[in-house]
């Protein structure tokens, strides 16, 4: 949703996938905000809550996995909760079973 001369200086189309992904407002554990590409994003497997004051503007609760997003954006993106479940039971499922 940004526009073209943000994407010009932040040299998006120097990524591999330019601005064909998402891109998402990430919460840093510094109490910092960023945009960053799919791209540029890893899962973290072994999660830990973190202390960002506007945690609370986006999630309801920390589950020990991920974050449940609060009413607010749950109306605004219903369709997120069964693909965040779904993604949370892949990563997670796959590192229990290489754990064993």
């Amino acid at each position: 949703m940004m526009g073209h001369e943000w994407i010009r200086n932040m040299n998006v189309h120097s990524l591999p996938h330019g601005h064909h992904q998402p891109f998402y407002n990430v919460l840093v554990e510094d109490g910092s905000c960023r945009y960053a590409a799919q791209e540029n994003l890893e899962y973290n497997v072994e999660p830990q809550e973190i202390s960002h004051p506007d945690v609370g503007r986006y999630f309801s609760e920390f589950t020990g996995t991920h974050y449940i997003p609060n009413a607010e954006l749950e109306l605004r993106y219903p369709e997120d909760l069964e693909s965040v479940y779904e993604t949370v039971q892949n990563i997670y499922s796959a590192k229990k079973e290489n754990a064993e």
